[in-house]
């Protein structure tokens, strides 16, 4: 009896302990199945308001300030054509086409495969520039302008593994650029002076001033009678000899009826007279002297002319300043001021050395850096903003940019710094024709190791919601059971 009551019991009891398990694993089943629903009821709801989060640490996927306010006003029909083949599809591209659609009604966004629509490619093709895969139309009525996946980016190489890098992202410049064009903004006329061995512009810059609606075309000032009427700016970059008395004074001309110029001068055996005129009749000299810096904290590795100025608080360079950019100057001179010059002059320093830098003028005798009796003492200003404001009949504002170097307008010497340069150059070009900076979209620059990053908020979510608050919720489920258990 005793035996047979002994195996009623432990029946009974592997019975209850399946009765257990089955009660607890069907408690198990139903919490997981009710937290997979709340998981997608949640992302239904998010897709259906258009949440979208953009964890990219550059947001490359969120519309600057710039573009909303520009694109949130149009009043005119925009369309935007991309060049993909059927189920290729660039991810990148439908998420920004779908962030300008969600500003406008006027901007309407379309995928063409150019394989089954070669009529597209051919409208828009020119006789120097045929369209490709991943090339972005933008137009509007008869104006358009076509963006090539070149200039969607810029690419350097990574001297520590010899592979290519993205440097900046540059989609969403390139399309608002080409909005403001096709629905007729005003283009502003550059006129880059020649016939002097000038420095030409490197192509990104000039394909930063295209994306701000500046047109650039060559002035061969000594065959003309005056500067062009339509002239907004006139850019003197680097020239290797003189100016010759007639362009000095038609120079002058345009200057003194509220003209506008950016003006690199750099070091060079020649004698610019005229040249040195024209900067004396707004304030400033060259000092012929090339810039040895002395602080560690102002130069480039261990070089002492391989400058890195400080970039001092201006409406040119506030941005950059919120923004710690900076700026590489190499085999720079600096500037001074006249002592008789204008009281209506306004002279600003933008770019200047420490205390501990100097000049040297005798550059054929350079063996070292040592600083010697016949060097001239800093600190220098290497770049300043110059306003004339004066009263005739009317009143008059001329204003200059000077720099004192080639090297700044360099490409692979903006490489350095990522772009600072030409950030630098395009925002003095924009101070100078008073051009309101909340229509300029900078290009986002990719930083720290080169690939995209999460950024730093992003990084605390996630590690909050996985480290701590998902480990939070089963502990707590686990000891909420195990006192319901005790309980019983």
């Amino acid at each position: 009896m005793l035996i047979k009551n002994a195996g009623v019991k432990e029946v009974k009891i592997l019975k209850d302990k399946n009765n257990i398990v089955l009660k607890y694993g069907t408690k198990s089943a139903i919490i997981t199945a009710v937290v997979l629903a709340v998981i997608i009821v949640l992302n239904v709801f998010a897709g259906s308001l258009n949440i979208k989060f953009d964890a990219t640490k550059e947001k490359l996927y969120t519309l600057s300030e710039q573009s909303k306010n520009i694109i949130s006003s149009l009043d005119t029909d925009v369309n935007m054509y991309a060049l993909y083949e059927k189920g290729s599809e660039d991810p990148v591209i439908e998420e920004i086409f779908e962030n300008y659609e969600n500003l406008s009604s006027h901007i309407h966004t379309e995928f063409v495969d150019p394989y089954e629509n070669p009529q597209i490619a051919m409208m828009y093709s020119t006789t120097t520039q045929n369209l490709s895969v991943g090339t972005v139309i933008v137009e509007s009525g008869e104006k358009y302008r076509v963006i090539t996946q070149n200039d969607m980016a810029e690419y350097g190489v990574d001297e520590a593994t010899n592979m290519m890098y993205m440097k900046s992202f540059n989609v969403e410049t390139c399309i608002t650029s080409a909005v403001l064009y096709v629905s007729g903004a005003e283009m502003n006329k550059i006129y880059m002076l020649k016939g002097h061995s000038e420095q030409d512009f490197g192509s990104s810059l000039l394909t930063k001033l295209q994306n701000d609606n500046y047109e650039i075309e060559s002035l061969y000032l000594d065959s003309e009678e005056s500067v062009p009427e339509d002239a907004d700016i006139v850019v003197i970059n680097s020239p290797m000899t003189d100016i010759t008395e007639g362009e000095l004074q038609k120079l002058s001309t345009y200057l003194s009826n509220d003209g506008r110029a950016f003006i690199n001068v750099g070091i060079g055996t020649e004698t610019m007279t005229n040249m040195s005129v024209l900067l004396s009749n707004y304030g400033i000299e060259a000092n012929n002297a090339m810039t040895i810096e002395g602080s560690q904290d102002y130069v480039y590795g261990n070089n002492p002319y391989y400058i890195m100025p400080h970039v001092e608080q201006h409406d040119i360079t506030k941005n950059m300043v919120s923004d710690e950019e900076e700026v590489f100057f190499p085999y720079a001179q600096g500037f001074e001021e006249v002592e008789n010059k204008k009281d209506t002059l306004t002279i600003e320093p933008l770019l200047t050395t420490s205390g501990q830098s100097y000049g040297k003028k005798e550059l054929d005798s350079i063996e070292n850096f040592q600083k010697t009796d016949n060097d001239i003492s800093g600190p220098f200003n290497l770049a300043v903003a110059v306003t004339d404001k004066f009263t005739t009949d009317t009143e008059h504002t001329t204003k200059i940019v000077a720099l004192g170097g080639s090297s700044i307008t360099d490409s692979n010497i903006d490489s350095y710094v990522d772009g600072g340069n030409y950030d630098f150059i395009l925002n003095s070009i924009n101070w100078l024709i008073d051009k309101d900076q909340s229509t300029s979209v900078p290009s986002k620059n990719i930083e720290g190791n080169r690939y995209l990053n999460i950024g730093a908020t992003a990084s605390i979510i996630i590690m909050f919601i996985s480290v701590v608050l998902i480990p939070f919720v089963i502990a707590a489920y686990g000891i909420i059971n195990m006192a319901k258990r005790k309980s019983k």
